[in-house]
């Protein structure tokens, strides 16, 4: 067999769950099994959680089975429901490759994993219908911090803000504000810097970096942190000059060239008719 993929491999881009994806659906065109394309990403998810021992979510294996072309897509990760976004024209999502790869990620996510799951342990003894951190408010956080540890509540408060986080953008996307958009990424990478404590300089300055151009709307790192990339929405007519900034003030200080690339949202996985 021949695999051939321009996804950067252990760069935070979900490599994995593309993979994942690529086979599984091969295996049920030409099985005819019949599976959709929901539960084949909960079969992906599955895989990776038993078999390779990484207990992520469904949201990588999600998106790769039910993208839609031009459109965001939101998640609600309990019911699997999925609501569309359409991203407005003249804009781009470009992505700069760190080239950090990710050594820590596996382990480190999995160490966050545990301290949400603890924090929500704690808060359901006192708001008994808790059973994840979505149905945890910023208040509620705030009104129980005392009872837990430090790291634990700054963990909690990442996932509860950036869940906020998540309903506005959906909000001011569907609205075309792209600066309130903006916003609300850096927020997020800010929150991931300093609460979930999983970005390196080398992140942080591909960030800042790309937001001192005008004509970015904001950035942010993706995936598990700990390297990889960060996506930034860009004004199209901006990108050269987003590319170019942020490569140079990369290479200064880190003697490196990011690996750039522009992108818009594109279909999940289908058949390729030659």
């Amino acid at each position: 067999s021949v695999l051939a993929s321009d996804v950067p491999v252990g760069a935070g881009m979900s490599s994995s769950a593309a993979v994942e994806l690529a086979f599984a659906f091969a295996w049920n065109v030409l099985s005819d099994l019949k599976i959709d394309l929901p539960d084949l990403a909960l079969l992906c998810q599955k895989a990776e959680n038993n078999y390779v021992g990484v207990n992520c979510g469904i949201m990588d294996q999600m998106i790769c089975a039910c993208g839609k072309a031009g459109h965001a897509m939101l998640l609600d990760t309990r019911s699997l429901q999925r609501d569309y976004f359409s991203m407005p024209e003249g804009v781009a999502i470009v992505v700069a490759d760190s080239k950090v790869r990710r050594s820590l990620s596996t382990s480190e996510y999995n160490i966050r994993r545990s301290q949400c799951e603890l924090a929500v342990s704690i808060l359901a003894e006192y708001l008994p219908d808790v059973i994840a951190l979505r149905d945890v408010t910023v208040e509620d956080l705030e009104q129980h911090q005392q009872f837990l540890p430090e790291t634990v509540y700054r963990r909690a408060r990442h996932v509860v803000t950036e869940n906020k986080r998540v309903l506005q953008l959906s909000r001011q996307l569907s609205l075309g504000n792209l600066a309130e958009v903006g916003e609300l990424l850096v927020q997020g990478h800010n929150s991931l810097r300093d609460d979930y404590e999983v970005s390196i300089p080398e992140l942080d300055t591909l960030v800042v970096a790309a937001t001192e151009v005008d004509g970015c709307y904001g950035a942010r790192l993706t995936g598990a942190g700990f390297g990889g990339c960060i996506i930034a929405l860009v004004a199209e007519d901006a990108v050269p000059d987003v590319e170019k900034h942020l490569t140079a003030v990369y290479v200064n200080r880190f003697d490196k060239t990011p690996n750039v690339y522009i992108t818009r949202p594109a279909d999940g996985v289908s058949k390729v008719d030659f």
